[in-house]
């Protein structure tokens, strides 16, 4: 059985702030649904505001660390390509050649202070990594901004873009829909 690698990539900005309860609670279900799962599967968590923090690379899913308020802080602005650009370089350090490896972004924030990676570099890098079949990239917004167009822009399909209502509500729905795609890519072994 080929390992799934998952990379999480969270933001940390300062306007999640009143929904980081929600996003507390979405990620820890999400990690007791996908420990249920037969696969082997590892997570990385990426969480970006200013900067990016790199929480933790790929573990298994029994040591992967509980998101808490200790480990998730609301502040500053939104360099959204870098923290996608450094979840990438890192999985492609990690990913074997027959690893799944599924990136999912969540954001509610347009990109605003990146400084390492660009749009057009980060499209084409998410658009080679999808072509291979092995790649999965699955991007939630908020409906503070239109998710449809900042997912095409950074060259994500359509079917993987989800909007979710920026509310408590809203965000712990979008966390099942991740889940149970999640999941569904994991048992459909292509």
């Amino acid at each position: 059985m080929r390992r799934t690698l998952v990379g999480m990539v969270l933001d940390a900005s300062g306007s999640m702030e009143d929904m980081k309860r929600s996003v507390l609670n979405g990620y820890n279900e999400y990690l007791d649904t996908l420990s249920k799962e037969p696969a082997e599967v590892r997570l990385m968590q990426t969480q970006f505001s200013d900067g990016v923090r790199v929480e933790h690379g790929p573990l298994p899913l029994v040591t992967v660390p509980r998101l808490t308020n200790a480990n998730y802080r609301a502040e500053g602005s939104t360099a959204l390509y870098d923290g996608v650009g450094e979840t990438i370089t890192r999985l492609e350090k990690e990913a074997g050649a027959e690893d799944r490896v599924i990136v999912l972004i969540m954001t509610d924030g347009d990109e605003n202070f990146s400084r390492r990676w660009k749009l057009p570099t980060l499209h084409a890098k998410i658009k080679e990594k999808t072509a291979t079949g092995r790649w999965t990239f699955i991007f939630f917004g908020a409906n503070t901004i239109d998710a449809r167009a900042a997912g095409a822009q950074l060259g994500i399909e359509s079917g993987n873009v989800l909007t979710f209502d920026a509310t408590p509500e809203g965000m712990q729905k979008v966390f099942e829909d991740v889940s149970s795609r999640t999941v569904g890519l994991l048992t459909d072994g292509s």
